[in-house]
């Protein structure tokens, strides 16, 4: 995606919880939210609803159905 995430520390929380963060800024527009990896929970698998396309001026989106069915559009400028 082009982006580098940020590591969140965790200090109170429970050592197996790994959180890496997406970029976000309050002055852009965008969403924020993070990568989590946690012992004993295996990661979901989403599928493709609909493959990548061109949204004009506003780059590109895929939209694909999570683990538990939410549809979300992961959004590219290239």
């Amino acid at each position: 995606m082009g982006v580098t995430l940020e590591n969140l520390k965790n200090p109170d929380g429970p050592e197996e919880l790994e959180m890496w963060a997406f970029p976000m800024a309050m002055d852009r527009v965008g969403a924020g939210g993070a990568l989590v990896k946690m012992n004993g929970v295996r990661p979901g698998g989403g599928t493709p609803f609909k493959a990548k396309m061109p949204i004009g001026e506003y780059a590109h989106i895929a939209l694909v159905h999570d683990a538990e069915g939410n549809l979300v559009g992961p959004h590219s400028m290239q």
